[in-house]
């Protein structure tokens, strides 16, 4: 009788020990910001003028671009980041012309106005990274054709950055894509949304970025 309650008792121990270790191996996500983007909680930035649009529309947060060659951003209402990171957001392309192009993105370590790194999915199924350095652009990728991403006007992808002291790693539809030699900056930076038309006549429409489910976590 004895025998039997020690093995019990043996095999209920074991049992709580391995949970604990399971807990104990579990992360936790150390969420620095989160915004599902479906209403307006004042938070982001809201405006339009005769190029733009910002604003909350249908349960999502909508950025239009309407000139050729430019986008627009909107940064994330969430102070200023000196340390690793990753964020991620579910974005749709809609061009007013299907047959043209567009894009979607994010701008990331961003200093100011002449300083920050723009991430750009086109809806033709390119993307391309490149920094704006004291106000000089310059390529860290090309326009480079990826399969993961979904095609057209009108579907989500998915996006994800992750950001560590020398490397970005760039995430599509949860499908690792390339790790990119992109150091984050020594001063305090901030992350944003983009939405930008095609940089010639040939392609160009005015754009919408339809976003949802915004999330900043510190690694």
């Amino acid at each position: 009788m004895k025998k039997g309650f020690y093995l019990i008792l043996f095999i209920i121990i074991a049992i709580v020990s391995c949970k604990k270790k399971d807990s104990e191996s579990t992360p936790t996500l150390n969420i620095i910001y989160q915004d599902d983007l479906t209403t307006d909680k004042q938070t982001w930035l809201t405006d339009s003028s005769s190029t733009h649009l910002r604003k909350f529309y249908q349960g999502h947060y909508l950025l239009r671009e309407d000139t050729i060659g430019q986008f627009v951003y909107s940064l994330a209402p969430y102070g200023t980041l000196n340390f690793a990171y990753s964020v991620q957001v579910d974005a749709i392309i809609q061009l007013d012309n299907p047959y043209k192009i567009g894009e979607i993105g994010f701008v990331f370590n961003f200093i100011d106005d002449n300083n920050f790194h723009l991430l750009e999915i086109y809806s033709n199924g390119t993307y391309r990274i490149y920094v704006r350095n004291n106000g000089n652009y310059s390529s860290i990728v090309t326009t480079t054709f990826c399969s993961t991403i979904k095609t057209g006007s009108g579907v989500k992808n998915t996006i994800k950055i992750i950001q560590n002291k020398t490397t970005m790693e760039l995430q599509i539809n949860n499908i690792s894509i390339n790790t990119f030699s992109i150091p984050i900056s020594n001063v305090n930076t901030r992350i944003g949304l983009t939405t930008g038309t095609g940089v010639s006549l040939n392609n160009f429409t005015p754009v919408t970025g339809l976003f949802n489910n915004f999330i900043l976590i510190k690694i």
